[in-house]
């Protein structure tokens, strides 16, 4: 299984599917079509919400609800050509896509047609809009076209093979919105200044949310934490701001939640700064107790020879949205680094302890 792993996932890689590139992303799709061809007892649905293709792949026509789900993105971030033509040296490959994550998609694609167990309901989500919120795919699955899985098998989640994310934080977008009342920068008594009370706001609410950097690292990964994305206010360097506007990141832990959010802005914010949530998500919240992962977690631990841990994902993937119907939600890959970066690799071992795992997860349960 290492060569067609490895050779269907240099094809993929090939194919420069950016997020907003739809017909390369298609192209990516007919490869997968391609991968299936000849087999009998599989059953491809594609879909297009907003332009974004996505893709359905079951051993059962016209399941939506299913007793384990593969998931996972065939989109890319943008990169240089060079990094579309994928180089393997010893046990790294390199290249678009090789950790995040068409080498995944081809261990999963690869895992999924060798298994024989049509007592399961068995199937395979790939979307091509991950990068960019995923709403056009699982999201647009999940919600609009009724798919469901008591267990999702999340292969996107940029650590090592060790790591197994049981948890995932559920990521908020909020703008603040601050009104003042310029003046001439000499007579600050008579105005009020929109940037500071953006300011004192922000400062407010770091008494809630710690800035966390490279001088003050937590204790532990799993802590709520916002940054601001952007801010803007003034019109000249002479001119006392009338206008102030930031955008912030939130990403909340499994211990607050959006009723919580709220009302810690409406405590932090003056009376001049007002908000608006652009953005709102799920978290995941499987208990790392379950039967499930810990018969997960023993596999990892007999392929690898590794002690495996339990971890909170600080990023989002698209798993969310399984974790907001209360599915157990598994999020692992094997080894790799530099997602988004000009070094993204993967390691050839990891993908076949990768698929090794999943093949015995699937003949013992």
């Amino acid at each position: 299984m290492r060569d067609s792993i490895v050779n269907l996932a240099v094809e993929l890689m090939k194919i420069p599917s950016i997020s907003i590139n739809q017909k390369e992303t298609e192209k990516v799709f007919d490869k997968i079509e391609d991968f299936f061809k000849g087999t009998n007892n599989f059953h491809l649905k594609r879909e297009t919400k907003n332009g974004y293709p996505s893709m359905l792949i079951s051993n059962q026509k016209g399941v939506l609800e299913f007793d384990y789900l593969f998931l996972g993105h065939v989109d890319v971030v943008n990169a240089s050509a060079p990094l579309f033509e994928p180089k393997i040296e010893g046990d790294r490959l390199y290249g678009r896509g090789a950790y995040d994550m068409k080498g995944m998609i081809s261990v999963m694609l690869n895992v999924f047609k060798s298994l024989k167990r049509d007592d399961l309901k068995i199937g395979a989500l790939i979307v091509g809009d991950e990068e960019v919120g995923g709403e056009s795919g699982a999201k647009y699955w999940v919600e609009e076209l009724g798919l469901r899985s008591k267990v999702v098998f999340d292969l996107d989640s940029a650590q090592d093979i060790s790591i197994i994310s049981n948890k995932a934080k559920a990521p908020f977008f909020v703008k603040l919105i601050a009104k003042g009342r310029n003046a001439h920068g000499a007579k600050p008594w008579i105005s009020v200044d929109a940037n500071e009370e953006l300011m004192i706001s922000i400062m407010n609410l770091r008494k809630h949310f710690p800035y966390y950097s490279l001088n003050n690292v937590p204790e532990t990964e799993w802590v709520s934490t916002f940054h601001v994305g952007n801010m803007m206010g003034g019109e000249g360097t002479n001119i006392i701001s009338a206008h102030a506007e930031a955008i912030l990141d939130f990403r909340l832990t499994d211990a607050l939640k959006e009723e919580d959010l709220v009302e810690i802005l409406n405590k932090s914010l003056t009376p001049r700064v007002n908000f608006e949530i652009l953005k709102r998500s799920f978290g995941v919240a499987s208990d790392e107790n379950n039967e499930i992962l810990q018969r997960y977690k023993k596999l990892v631990e007999e392929e690898t020879g590794k002690e495996v841990v339990f971890k909170g994902l600080n990023g989002a993937t698209d798993g969310r949205y399984f974790g907001a119907l209360k599915s157990v939600v598994i999020t692992h890959q094997s080894k790799g680094d530099g997602a988004h970066e000009d070094g993204e690799w993967a390691s050839i071992k990891g993908f076949v302890a990768m698929s090794n795992i999943l093949k015995k997860f699937f003949e013992t349960v």
